[in-house]
């Protein structure tokens, strides 16, 4: 996902590394703690086939966000 803003773009990429730059510049990548992050998705997964609690997206989640990206693009 990437968002463009006047000042520069910030975009997630593989759903776990955060990058940001200035307009025409180069994005370079930005630490986020753990703690405060969603992510990887792929430790939501294995929490949850190992019985404990995790944040899993299913196909309706997907589709509702898929409506407001539409909506905002449009």
């Amino acid at each position: 996902m990437v968002v463009y803003g006047t000042k520069g773009t910030i975009a997630l990429e593989n759903w776990e590394e955060l990058k940001t730059g200035r307009v025409g510049q180069p994005l370079s990548r930005v630490e986020v703690l753990e703690s405060a992050s969603e992510l990887p998705v792929l430790k939501h997964v294995i929490a949850r086939i190992q019985g404990k609690p995790a944040k899993i997206y299913d196909f309706n989640d997907g589709y509702q966000a898929q409506l407001i990206l539409e909506a905002l693009r449009n």
